[in-house]
């Protein structure tokens, strides 16, 4: 098993809202490993499964965040979630 980590910004005016929510986590559904995302300054994560658990996540424009995926192919796949945030 794998594991990578990759700093990310978030660059919608937005901040991530219900739709990118579910879009990541039906991506993260179909993955056999874990994505999380971390928030270094609150010190929280959440795992990515759960559309609802992403949104009360409250990622806001230009928040910076650690995505962390444990599983195979770990570093397309932190290039997959930069692309649906």
């Amino acid at each position: 098993m794998r594991v990578a980590e990759q700093l990310h910004v978030i660059t919608h005016p937005n901040g991530i809202h219900m739709r990118v929510a579910g879009k990541l986590s039906a991506y993260a559904n179909e993955y056999s490993g874990e994505i999380e995302l971390h928030d270094k300054i609150n010190k929280c994560y959440v795992n990515s499964k759960n559309p609802l658990n992403i949104m009360l996540f409250a990622l806001e424009f230009g928040q910076e965040i650690t995505i962390h995926v444990s599983g195979d192919n770990a570093l397309q796949t932190i290039a997959e979630v930069k692309s649906l945030l």
